[in-house]
Protein backbone atom coordinates (compact mmCIF):
# COMPACT_ATOMS: atom_id res chain seq x y z
CA UNK A 1 0.00 0.00 0.00
CA UNK A 2 2.81 2.53 0.82
CA UNK A 3 4.45 1.72 -2.65
CA UNK A 4 1.11 2.54 -4.52
CA UNK A 5 1.28 5.51 -1.97
CA UNK A 6 4.71 6.98 -3.00
CA UNK A 7 3.87 6.19 -7.20
CA UNK A 8 0.96 8.11 -6.71
CA UNK A 9 2.68 11.26 -4.77
CA UNK A 10 5.52 10.74 -7.54
CA UNK A 11 3.04 11.11 -10.15
CA UNK A 12 0.94 14.40 -8.72
CA UNK A 13 4.33 16.09 -8.28
CA UNK A 14 5.67 15.16 -12.02
CA UNK A 15 1.96 16.61 -13.34
CA UNK A 16 2.16 19.84 -10.81
CA UNK A 17 5.92 20.67 -11.98
CA UNK A 18 4.76 20.36 -15.95
CA UNK A 19 1.74 22.41 -15.09
CA UNK A 20 4.11 25.45 -13.83
CA UNK A 21 6.01 24.56 -17.17
CA UNK A 22 2.81 25.85 -18.68
CA UNK A 23 1.80 28.72 -16.66
CA UNK A 24 5.11 30.37 -17.47
CA UNK A 25 4.80 29.99 -21.20
CA UNK A 26 0.76 31.35 -20.81
CA UNK A 27 2.44 34.17 -19.03
CA UNK A 28 5.29 34.61 -21.43
CA UNK A 29 2.71 34.74 -24.10
CA UNK A 30 0.12 36.74 -22.28
CA UNK A 31 2.89 39.32 -21.64
CA UNK A 32 4.87 39.25 -25.10
CA UNK A 33 0.90 40.01 -26.91
CA UNK A 34 0.78 42.63 -24.24
CA UNK A 35 4.39 44.40 -25.13
CA UNK A 36 4.09 43.95 -28.46
CA UNK A 37 0.51 45.36 -28.68
CA UNK A 38 1.47 48.19 -26.77
CA UNK A 39 4.60 49.14 -28.86
CA UNK A 40 2.41 48.68 -32.05
CA UNK A 41 -0.20 51.57 -30.62
CA UNK A 42 2.56 53.75 -29.44
CA UNK A 43 4.35 53.70 -33.08
CA UNK A 44 1.14 53.72 -34.87
CA UNK A 45 -0.09 56.97 -32.91
CA UNK A 46 3.65 58.63 -32.76
CA UNK A 47 4.14 58.28 -29.00
CA UNK A 48 7.80 57.86 -29.61
CA UNK A 49 8.76 58.77 -26.01
CA UNK A 50 6.42 55.31 -25.22
CA UNK A 51 7.91 53.64 -28.14
CA UNK A 52 11.43 54.06 -26.54
CA UNK A 53 10.09 52.36 -22.91
CA UNK A 54 9.55 49.32 -24.42
CA UNK A 55 13.48 49.22 -25.50
CA UNK A 56 15.84 47.49 -23.45
CA UNK A 57 17.44 49.26 -21.08
CA UNK A 58 20.60 48.94 -22.27
CA UNK A 59 19.39 49.89 -26.15
CA UNK A 60 17.55 53.18 -25.16
CA UNK A 61 21.29 55.25 -25.05
CA UNK A 62 20.35 58.74 -25.00
CA UNK A 63 17.89 58.44 -27.83
CA UNK A 64 15.60 61.40 -28.22
CA UNK A 65 11.91 61.03 -29.39
CA UNK A 66 12.18 64.49 -31.21
CA UNK A 67 14.06 62.69 -33.75
CA UNK A 68 10.94 61.74 -34.66
CA UNK A 69 9.50 64.74 -35.20
CA UNK A 70 8.89 64.95 -38.63
CA UNK A 71 7.46 61.30 -39.21
CA UNK A 72 3.72 60.57 -39.44
CA UNK A 73 3.06 56.78 -39.22
CA UNK A 74 0.00 55.74 -41.26
CA UNK A 75 0.13 51.85 -41.45
CA UNK A 76 1.69 48.93 -39.13
CA UNK A 77 0.42 45.86 -40.24
CA UNK A 78 2.06 42.84 -38.52
CA UNK A 79 3.28 40.58 -41.72
CA UNK A 80 4.97 37.74 -39.40
CA UNK A 81 3.63 37.56 -35.84
CA UNK A 82 5.81 36.92 -32.60
CA UNK A 83 6.50 33.17 -31.24
CA UNK A 84 8.53 32.37 -28.19
CA UNK A 85 11.81 30.42 -29.16
CA UNK A 86 13.26 27.97 -26.22
CA UNK A 87 15.63 30.25 -26.04
CA UNK A 88 12.81 32.85 -24.38
CA UNK A 89 13.24 35.13 -27.67
CA UNK A 90 10.51 36.19 -30.36
CA UNK A 91 10.86 37.68 -33.73
CA UNK A 92 8.46 39.62 -34.95
CA UNK A 93 8.14 41.63 -38.96
CA UNK A 94 6.12 44.19 -39.26
CA UNK A 95 5.12 46.59 -42.41
CA UNK A 96 4.92 50.75 -41.64
CA UNK A 97 4.02 52.60 -43.95
CA UNK A 98 4.82 56.48 -42.75
CA UNK A 99 4.86 59.80 -44.07
CA UNK A 100 7.71 62.56 -43.73
CA UNK A 101 5.68 65.67 -43.36
CA UNK A 102 8.04 67.87 -44.52
CA UNK A 103 7.94 66.62 -47.83
CA UNK A 104 4.51 64.84 -47.67
CA UNK A 105 5.97 61.42 -49.34
CA UNK A 106 4.64 58.12 -48.28
CA UNK A 107 7.17 55.65 -47.38
CA UNK A 108 7.40 52.16 -46.15
CA UNK A 109 9.71 49.71 -44.27
CA UNK A 110 9.81 46.41 -42.78
CA UNK A 111 10.79 46.56 -38.91
CA UNK A 112 12.43 42.81 -38.13
CA UNK A 113 11.49 43.18 -34.11
CA UNK A 114 13.81 40.69 -31.99
CA UNK A 115 11.84 41.12 -28.24
CA UNK A 116 14.09 38.95 -25.15
CA UNK A 117 12.08 37.83 -22.13
CA UNK A 118 13.51 39.12 -18.95
CA UNK A 119 13.48 36.08 -15.93
CA UNK A 120 13.90 38.92 -13.13
CA UNK A 121 11.56 41.31 -14.63
CA UNK A 122 8.72 39.39 -16.24
CA UNK A 123 8.73 41.36 -19.03
CA UNK A 124 9.71 41.24 -22.59
CA UNK A 125 12.24 44.06 -23.53
CA UNK A 126 12.27 45.32 -27.59
CA UNK A 127 16.44 44.46 -28.39
CA UNK A 128 16.27 45.52 -32.23
CA UNK A 129 15.75 49.09 -31.41
CA UNK A 130 13.12 51.46 -33.11
CA UNK A 131 12.31 51.48 -36.83
CA UNK A 132 14.62 52.61 -39.26
CA UNK A 133 12.87 55.64 -40.90
CA UNK A 134 14.55 56.96 -43.87
CA UNK A 135 14.23 60.61 -44.19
Amino acid sequence: MRLAAAVLTGAVLVVALGGCGRVKQDRMASALYSATKGYQESIRWGYFDAAIGFLAPVERGDLDSNAFENIRVTGYDVVQPAVITPQQTAVQLVRIDYVLQDEQRLKHLTDRQEWRWDDRGGVWWLHSGLPKFEG
